[in-house]
């Protein structure tokens, strides 16, 4: 018989003790299965696929001479770089996908309606944008050379075509294909799609209201001063190309200022680094608490076990087992751990509610509780059995000691 009934009395005579581990138990819960959430959700968004090649690079040129003739720069460099052993594809561009610098507008479906359909990125670029940024068509055509237009200082000489992603299409025309359909980014600018690219995540992969909206407008923009390329290449041959095609750009024209060349993926770690460092201080918090936990534990299981010594020699010289004995100890703090398990639910719905409405953070699914009820559970255990398994060590003969 499980002496569950004595157990509760004896812990209700000295409640301070168990009542703190309690406290402290339930926090730990309720923090543990938040923290857990949380970092699942940055790890999600950390893995989600971008949609940009793993072998890509972006470099800048900027023309020191106001006077200088920048697009012959662009149709110079484009054409050296894509003559060079390694090179897959070449675009130029007014921004880099993953940066942290893009561009975004509104999307209209009626160029008189003031409703905006979707919010997206979007980047200028040549015809082989698809390429050079690796993404995959999935339906559609990709841009060819009569696609494309120029736009220098002062013309605004919009394309008829765009290539948008999959997550802007479902979001413009849910259930039907985007194919053929006219959007609007001025009410004078209607641009037909003609493909539909599975996935960009675009400049800012944390936005959560535009990241993976992104357009592919086939024009190169002069107005800035400056020129953008971003290049995909054969896997062995990135890191030699990214100090190659300086070089060769410097021969073509020094009057310049060529920037140093930039890795997407390394931009892509740039904009997570404060996923990933928050990741590793709530795992050091989640460490900590599990051995502070793990100390008050053993430090309460280690007071009982000495405050009863004489007990435990009583019940052991009337010929309970030492099996019996550490069945006791674990029961007690089994019961100890229960009564957290169920006050630290209730605290971690608190406090994820909290989150909710001052932070708009996500509803905490319901199997999160159960998971870091499991993880307090095994530390009480493991934290417990030590002092309890030498409780069963306590000969017989304390319980004649001063007498």
């Amino acid at each position: 018989m499980l002496e569950i009934m004595p157990i509760l009395k004896v812990l209700w005579r000295g409640k301070l003790g168990p009542i703190l581990i309690i406290l402290q138990l339930s926090l730990t819960l309720a923090l543990v299965s938040n923290a857990l959430f949380f970092i699942q959700q940055r790890l999600e968004n950390i893995n989600r696929p971008t949609g940009i090649g793993e072998n890509t690079f972006a470099i800048t040129m900027l023309p020191i001479s106001d006077d200088a003739d920048l697009h012959s720069f662009i149709q110079e460099d484009l054409a050296t770089i894509r003559a060079l052993p390694g090179v897959e594809a070449v675009t130029i561009t007014n921004q880099t996908p993953l940066s942290g610098s893009g561009s975004s507008t509104m999307v209209l479906l009626d160029p008189d309606a003031d409703a905006v359909a979707a919010n997206a990125m979007f980047y200028m670029v040549d015809e082989q944008a698809t390429q050079a940024f690796g993404n995959v068509i999935s339906e559609g055509r990709d841009f060819t050379a009569e696609d494309t237009t120029v736009n220098r200082p002062g013309e605004f000489n919009l394309p008829s075509v765009i290539i948008i992603t999959k997550k802007l299409a479902n979001e413009l025309f849910p259930g039907e294909s985007a194919i053929g359909k006219r959007v609007y980014i001025t009410p004078d600018s209607a641009l037909e799609i003609i493909g539909v690219i599975e996935r960009n995540l675009g400049s800012w992969p944390n936005n959560k209201e535009i990241a993976g909206n992104v357009m592919l407008i086939p024009t190169t923009f002069l107005g800035m001063g400056r020129a953008t390329y971003v290049i995909n290449t054969e896997p062995e041959e990135l890191d030699k190309l990214m100090l190659t095609v300086p070089e060769k750009l410097n021969a073509n024209n020094s009057d310049r200022v060529i920037e140093d060349a930039k890795k997407l993926m390394q931009m892509k770690r740039n904009r997570y680094r404060g996923d990933n460092a928050m990741i590793k201080i709530l795992s050091l918090v989640l460490g900590l608490l599990t051995f502070v936990n793990a100390l008050g534990i053993i430090g309460l299981s280690s007071f009982l076990v000495n405050q009863r010594r004489k007990q435990i020699g009583t019940r052991r010289a009337l010929g309970a087992t030492k099996f019996a004995i550490l069945r006791y100890f674990l029961l007690e703090n089994g019961l100890i751990c229960t009564v957290a398990i169920i006050i630290g639910a209730a605290f971690s719905l608190v406090i994820n509610d909290l989150l909710v409405r001052e932070y708009s953070l996500a509803v905490l699914p319901w199997h999160y509780i159960p998971i870091a009820a499991l993880t307090v559970f095994i530390i009480t255990f493991v934290a417990a059995y030590f002092p309890a398994k030498r409780a069963t060590g306590f000969s017989p003969a304390y319980a004649t000691r001063n007498i």
